[in-house]
């Protein structure tokens, strides 16, 4: 039986990243890439589920490959396209467009014959299916789960809005979601936030994650209540794109080891710090400096409720 720490699922993306009007450059992108790049850069031994198709280009696989993350089950399709977006930044604001979009993840496409100690599963436009996720469950310790590719749609230009989540089949196979606050308020748009997250638990989820952009994130877990995580304000921001991923990769490097939540997020703070410093996937911060910004997050965690 073949063992690893982590499974990403999801698309690999081509990423067109404008800032403030800036002429779009193109980016190696996708839940996949970020949370398996900094969890390679904390230690972690991770393999990425995921279809592209034969545009994708070739140095983009090399480079995941020469830093050590298994494409073993990454599938090139042929005859489709990959997963584009374009993702505009102006002010702090983002909008996304889609242009292009890979064939789904099925059942099948998981392999036999592996556990993993996390499954992250991170779709981008609804792109997993819920087979694929029950048999995701099955080989995994500890199944986590963003919310944000199954509240997306795309209008007939591809731009992205918001809907409503109603299928929660999902959640009561995972025991870690994440949404940002937008994301989770069209879980139960009626409820509070303290609601919201209680309604989650009661589904079976034992921690959720709410992340909050530059104002920090929540963390709720069934046993001890709810603690808020600040950013890391030491950082000069250069490209936001990717940052809740690498959050991900921090919180499990430190949530498989059975560290206490606060711990957990404040890992997850830290880590993303890092790829705010550079543009697209480039900069991960060591374990040894990840832990360093940690630690200072750690003593500024406050307990909500």
């Amino acid at each position: 039986m073949v063992m690893f720490d982590l499974a990403v699922v999801g698309h690999l993306c081509i990423d067109y990243i404008s800032i403030n009007g800036s002429k779009p450059r193109r980016a190696l992108g996708g839940p996949p890439t970020y949370t398996s790049l900094a969890a390679k850069a904390l230690g972690l031994k991770t393999a990425i589920i995921s279809k592209v198709g034969e545009d994708f280009p070739k140095e983009y696989l090399s480079f995941l490959a020469e830093k050590g993350v298994n494409l073993s089950w990454l599938k090139i399709i042929k005859g489709a396209e990959s997963t584009k977006f374009l993702l505009e930044y102006y002010c702090g604001e983002r909008k996304l467009k889609l242009l292009g979009l890979a064939p789904k993840i099925m059942e099948e496409d998981v392999p036999r014959n592996v556990k993993f100690s996390a499954s992250h599963v991170s779709p981008v436009a609804g792109e997993i299916g819920f087979r694929a996720i029950r048999k995701l469950r099955s080989q995994s310790r500890i199944m986590t789960l963003d919310a944000q590719g199954f509240v997306r749609n795309f209008n007939n230009h591809g731009y992205v809005n918001l809907v409503p989540w109603c299928d929660f089949r999902n959640l009561g196979l995972v025991d870690v979601f994440k949404a940002s606050l937008e994301e989770i308020r069209l879980i139960a748009a009626s409820k509070s936030l303290e609601d919201t997250i209680k309604h989650i638990h009661g589904l079976g989820v034992k921690v959720v994650i709410v992340t909050m952009g530059s104002n920090g994130s929540l963390i709720s877990n069934t046993d001890n209540g709810a603690y808020f995580i600040p950013t890391y304000k030491q950082v000069n921001v250069v490209d936001s794109t990717g940052a809740g991923d690498a959050y991900m990769a921090g919180f499990l490097q430190a949530y498989i080891r059975g560290e206490n939540i606060a711990w957990c997020g404040c890992m997850g703070a830290s880590t993303s710090s890092f790829i705010l410093e550079n543009f697209g996937p480039s900069k991960f911060g060591s374990l040894k400096e990840v832990y360093n910004r940690a630690e200072k997050l750690y003593t500024l965690v406050e307990k909500v409720f």
